[in-house]
């Protein structure tokens, strides 16, 4: 499930406006003191999450499924005699990356500080 960032007080994107630094293309592994978050649109609310590692990094950058993709997943899980349930809608959710400094993300979420 990994780690996300609810700030306290304001919303996630006035907490990046005062501690992050957008980054057009982000590269693992981050600057030194840096930590790497995703800004993920979805439509009815935003969700922030922490890059913590790389393969958190490898699931942010993927594409979301297509509909073909969910299609296919399902045909083939319910050809073993499951049941089939996808969350995911097979549109591309906007994502906008951010270095933050280590210690702001561990102001906000305390229980990241091992692994990051």
């Amino acid at each position: 499930m990994g780690y996300y960032i609810n700030p306290i007080a304001g919303t996630k994107e006035e907490w990046l406006e005062q501690y992050g630094q957008i980054t057009q293309e982000p590269d693992w592994p981050p600057p030194d003191g840096q930590v790497l978050v995703c800004l993920v649109d979805n439509e009815s609310f935003t969700a922030l999450g922490i890059a913590y590692d790389q393969q958190e990094w490898m699931t942010f950058i993927a594409p979301d499924a297509t509909p073909e993709e969910i299609e296919a997943a399902r045909i083939k899980t319910e050809e073993v005699g499951m049941a089939f349930i996808s969350l995911e809608s097979g549109k591309q959710r906007p994502r906008t990356w951010y270095l933050v400094p280590r210690d702001k993300i561990i102001e906000v979420c305390p229980s990241i500080e091992s692994r990051i």
